[in-house]
């Protein structure tokens, strides 16, 4: 599904180690507080909202990562005019691959029918094929290219592709290719990894107490942490 940019499925060589490197400093430790007030706004909002909700938080958690890598990577003002689309764009893209991951396809087992078109009887996969890729491509290449038109405009705010693409240390299509995936990959994952410490506190509710005493008394009582503070939550970070 036009994922063949991912450093996850590119070959180890150079364009491999540029993704890396741009990773490494976009998303490294020494620049994480530069991203305490986007992540401290967005958090204290969805608190807001999942204090006291009952049902699937799911989806409250999804738009709430999805808010904070949209503006890292893409900007404040490119948010507030399309964040909305770029995030649905995204879960679209996620649900139609898990649901094409848990189904079974003969081109898999028969390689060959990769090339049959699209409309021959039992080629259904061609067309889910087709839907993916546009998704997938749409996010790579829509979002990027907002930014390099606001940029030559002069109306670009700070962002993760602002910032590489005036620093000029990597060629376009890496600074395009990394911050997609970074931020495709970046929202699911961090989202079912909150979904899965949610249920695990939920069933341990003791953890949850002693998780509650480490913050109010590294953090102070109502506060919320900052990128300083993860050295010295010791329990929070194990768990």
């Amino acid at each position: 599904m036009a994922s063949g940019y991912s450093l996850v499925f590119i070959p180890q060589g150079h364009e491999f180690n540029e993704q890396r490197k741009l990773f490494r400093l976009s998303l490294g430790p020494q620049v994480l507080g530069s991203y305490d007030r986007l992540i401290q706004q967005t958090i204290e909002g969805f608190a807001g909202k999942i204090s006291g909700f009952k049902g699937d938080p799911h989806p409250r958690i999804t738009r709430s990562i999805s808010t904070i890598i949209t503006k890292i990577t893409y900007g404040e003002q490119f948010y507030k005019e399309h964040g909305e689309a770029l995030v649905q764009l995204n879960i679209d893209n996620t649900r139609l691959a898990a649901w094409a991951f848990t189904k079974f396809w003969a081109v898999d087992v028969i390689a060959f029918l990769r090339y049959i078109p699209s409309w021959f009887p039992g080629a259904h996969f061609q067309q889910i094929a087709k839907i993916g890729a546009e998704q997938a491509n749409q996010i790579r290449f829509w979002a990027f290219g907002c930014i390099k038109d606001a940029m030559a405009k002069g109306t670009a705010d700070e962002s993760l592709v602002s910032q590489n693409l005036n620093d000029s240390t990597f060629p376009e299509s890496t600074i395009r290719d990394a911050t997609a995936i970074m931020y495709q990959a970046g929202v699911d994952t961090t989202t079912t990894a909150l979904i899965n410490l949610f249920y695990i506190l939920v069933l341990h509710p003791d953890w949850q107490s002693k998780l509650q005493k480490e913050l109010d008394e590294v953090v102070g009582c109502g506060d919320l942490p900052t990128a300083k503070d993860i050295p010295n939550l010791k329990l929070f970070h194990a768990v």
